[in-house]
């Protein structure tokens, strides 16, 4: 899988972010230079993302995605489960396991 981030290109398979630190694998990746929108494209299929806030749009199926803010579009399935605190979902393929958003909106079909 490859994750570009704001532009920026990085391979590995799980995506965490915390105090907007940004870790793939577990190697930090980025730092408190972060800019403030950070836009995630992820090519391939996702196994796991968990960060506070950002746009996530993933080219495959998903496996667990975590999200405080931002909006998420996914052009596969989602295999596991996705929570988003508070923006939107849009899935193009089947919702396998679980999508929910406490506040905004969840769209299924194509985009």
């Amino acid at each position: 899988m490859t994750v570009h981030i704001n532009g920026k290109s990085y391979p590995g398979n799980n995506v965490t972010m915390i105090n907007r630190k940004v870790f793939i694998d577990g190697k930090e990746i980025i730092g408190e230079e972060t800019e403030k929108e950070i836009l995630f494209k992820i090519q391939g299929n996702l196994e796991s993302l968990e960060i506070e806030s950002g746009s996530v749009e993933v080219s495959g199926d998903v496996g667990t995605l975590e999200i405080t803010s931002g909006n998420v579009k996914i052009s596969g399935d989602v295999k596991g489960s996705v929570d988003l605190t508070s923006g939107n979902i849009k899935v193009q393929g089947k919702i396998e396991g679980n999508a929910s958003v406490s506040c905004g909106n969840i769209k299924k079909g194509i985009f």
